[in-house]
């Protein structure tokens, strides 16, 4: 793996380029592309507020809202911004469901974010009959345009989009059960349950390939509940029709799943050839190189077992203990806790 001056470098390398592409491309351009882009992300922002919004109506409650890398959660009561890094999520609005979960209504809840989209570029819209400056009129026209091209990617059903999840509620008893039940999830996580009082969620959809997303989000939850008891064996069970079908498992899960089967192949097989290979794998490389307990504890395994390094090993444990408070889920972090303390009994014995 990198080190951090290789990897400070490689950043400031990468903010020369697009500085010198900026000036290629001339002052004009890089404005235009600079606008596009900002209102871009404000338009994330938008429709994440419209699905809390849309939430609260439905009845629901706030249990995180992501833009970008920024998180603003609900912890014991109050209410706290943290930055951490999720390579593939762009935004996301995780609400508490009301308590039937079987029957909670959902429509508007999925349905808040392109209304928001489209109701905030309908307004703006307005501005462009009037005598406004040219350049302000340019980026009102990107506004509106930006704005409809995302409520037509969220509104029509494709991959896990908002579109496709109001579809699929509609259509199928299974799906909405199921969208309910990983918001409940979600939920019970930030309350600090274990991953074995989460088990009565557990809700594979038969109507969905196993890749589907919230399937795989099932399978992750059942990953976590066998590495809670130290089955580890079964925990890399779970996860093995995923590794065979990889390429079919969205972006946002891909890494996650490469991470965890790497490490679970290290606690049951560490002569396994394969583990070589895993290390190679371009989407677990970028996962790797975050700095998060998770990742952090995968390489510290691959240090003790495979690399036979108790000095990187120790280092990394260190690390990894470091950043657990930067954990936001409570569930999550007393498990990572609780692998991290595994390892150390493995590296005294």
């Amino acid at each position: 793996m990198e080190n951090k001056f290789s990897k400070f470098i490689k950043k400031i390398a990468h903010v020369v380029l697009v500085i010198l592409i900026l000036i290629l491309l001339g002052k004009e351009v890089s404005l235009f592309l600079g606008i596009t882009v900002f209102i871009y992300f404000l338009h994330i922002s938008i429709h994440e507020l419209g699905h809390l919004i849309a939430g609260l109506i439905s009845g629901y409650r706030l249990n995180w809202i992501r833009i970008l890398n920024i998180v603003l959660y609900k912890k014991k009561g109050k209410y706290e911004i943290r930055y951490q890094p999720f390579p593939g999520l762009i935004g996301q609005c995780s609400m508490r469901p009301p308590e039937d979960l079987e029957s909670a209504p959902f429509v508007l809840y999925h349905l808040g974010g392109i209304i928001a989209n489209a109701v905030s570029s309908g307004l703006v819209s307005v501005f462009l009959m009037s005598s406004l400056p040219e350049f302000v009129r340019s980026g009102i026209l990107i506004f509106c345009a930006t704005g409809v091209l995302i409520v037509v990617a969220n509104l029509v059903p494709f991959g896990s989009n908002d579109g496709k999840n109001i579809w699929n509620g509609l259509k199928s008893t299974n799906r909405r059960i199921q969208l309910n039940y990983i918001l409940q999830i979600s939920t019970d996580m930030m309350e600090g349950a274990t991953f074995t009082e989460l088990e009565k969620y557990i809700y594979y959809n038969n109507e969905e390939p196993l890749t589907d997303p919230y399937n795989v989000a099932m399978i992750l939850l059942d990953v976590n509940r066998y590495e809670e008891k130290y089955a580890f064996q079964q925990a890399k069970n779970c996860l093995m029709p995923l590794v065979k079908n990889i390429d079919k498992v969205q972006h946002a899960h891909k890494k996650v799943v490469l991470a965890e089967y790497l490490f679970l192949s290290l606690m049951c097989s560490p002569e396994d050839k394969e583990i070589e290979n895993f290390m190679e794998n371009k989407w677990l490389k970028v996962y790797l190189s975050l700095k998060q307990t998770d990742t952090i504890r995968v390489l510290a395994a691959y240090a003790l077992i495979k690399e036979q390094d108790i000095k990187k090993f120790e280092t990394l444990i260190v690390d990894a203990r470091s950043l657990l408070e930067k954990i936001i889920v409570p569930t999550d972090s007393k498990l990572e806790a609780q692998l991290i303390d595994y390892l150390e009994d493995i590296a005294k014995n």
